[in-house]
């Protein structure tokens, strides 16, 4: 089966794979063991939400997007070279802080604990370090801003995306690719 016939069939947990085509067919490509190349030329376009409504679907696109692919990528896992491979495991830990965050916050709230405080530091110190690798200065300001922010919006959003896996209501892959 080619990798196109694979893309159009896949499926995930028993339903088609309709989101995040671009990010799938690329794992899909990297487990086929096909090489995958930076081109300058290459022109991407997308849709920009013009309201709150359309950028939270977008998010929930993108987020089921992160997961579908995660789980993919976990399965090909051995395939990568090292230093994806530990780009990988940060963000996935990364994701996951993020998304268990308000179930221990509510659990420190009811048992009372401090050691909440060591986790949230434990988020801004991997924020500092994907923002020192950026941009090769340190900056506090940003990865707190950015903490708060995911802590606000990303923790609850995430969790919704994933227990509506099934909800294509948003769309789905318009064409099989051919």
């Amino acid at each position: 089966m080619s990798v196109i016939d694979e893309f159009n069939k896949s499926q995930i947990f028993g339903f088609p794979v309709d989101y995040a085509e671009d990010r799938f067919l690329t794992a899909l490509l990297i487990s086929k063991e096909k090489k995958i190349k930076y081109s300058r030329g290459a022109k991407a376009y997308t849709a920009v939400p013009s309201n709150l409504k359309s950028f939270v679907i977008q998010r929930k696109r993108w987020i089921k997007s992160w997961f579908i692919n995660t789980i993919f990528l976990f399965r090909i896992f051995s395939k990568f070279p090292f230093l994806f491979k530990v780009y990988f495991l940060i963000s996935f830990l990364f994701n996951i802080l993020i998304v268990s965050y308000i179930p221990i916050l509510l659990f420190h709230i009811r048992y009372g604990n401090s050691s909440l405080i060591l986790y949230s530091l434990l988020i801004i110190l991997l924020y500092t370090i994907f923002e020192f690798c950026l941009y090769k200065r340190l900056r506090l300001f940003m990865p707190i801003m950015y903490f708060l922010l995911n802590i606000l919006i990303y923790s609850w959003l995430t969790l919704k995306a994933i227990s509506s896996l099934r909800d294509n209501s948003w769309g789905v892959r318009s064409n099989a690719i051919s």
